[in-house]
């Protein structure tokens, strides 16, 4: 999962996220069950969050990082 942009199916233009947050494949993340690796996670799972405590996971996107931006 990367913060790089997805592009509009309509239009080809980049789309960003504000709310979006990236991790790194391999990062562990910590939920009601313990830390776990984020590639683990599924919507609906509650995870902890440093400042509102624990919270549903709404949505996973996953991107591919073109190797120059790496």
């Amino acid at each position: 999962m990367t913060d790089s942009p997805s592009t509009s199916p309509l239009t080809g233009d980049p789309l960003f996220c504000d709310l979006c947050a990236a991790v790194p494949p391999g990062t562990e993340i910590l939920t009601l069950a313990g830390a776990l690796p984020v590639e683990a996670l599924y919507p609906g799972e509650r995870v902890i969050t440093r400042d509102a405590g624990a919270q549903n996971l709404l949505d996973i996107t996953r991107h591919a990082v073109p190797d120059g931006m790496r």
